[in-house]
């Protein structure tokens, strides 16, 4: 069987990133972005899926928008560039979406992603 090298690359890539400037800086840096991502879609009117101190700071899990159903959000987003996923498990895959914020990300990226779905909500 053959290992997803690009993977295996990519990983060693992160692990490196992280022993450079340590666990607890990158750690925070999810928090940060988890809090921006978090505020800027209450002041889009949107409600959190978690319950205040159980949020998570790699992934924001919403309830869906009065206006618009998870659907139309989704794609309305994919249409701008950016990827949001529909709930995780059976029971919330259909009733809550979500905006992980993982990854090579820049603060600038998360205040166009707000941007647009600002738009998207209109």
């Amino acid at each position: 069987m053959t290992p997803p090298i690009p993977l295996v690359f990519a990983l060693n890539k992160a692990l490196d990133i992280i022993e450079e400037n340590g666990k607890k800086e990158r750690f925070q840096l999810y928090q940060d972005r988890s809090e921006k991502i978090m505020k800027g879609v209450q002041e889009l009117g949107i409600t959190l899926f978690s319950k205040e101190g159980y949020e998570s700071p790699t992934v924001t899990c919403m309830d869906p928008p009065e206006n618009r159903s998870i659907d139309e959000v989704i794609q309305g987003m994919h249409n701008r560039g950016f990827t949001l996923t529909k709930g995780y498990g059976e029971k919330l895959k259909d009733t809550t979406w979500r905006i992980g914020n993982m990854g090579y990300i820049k603060d600038r990226n998360i205040n166009l992603m707000l941007q647009a779905l600002g738009e998207v909500l209109k």
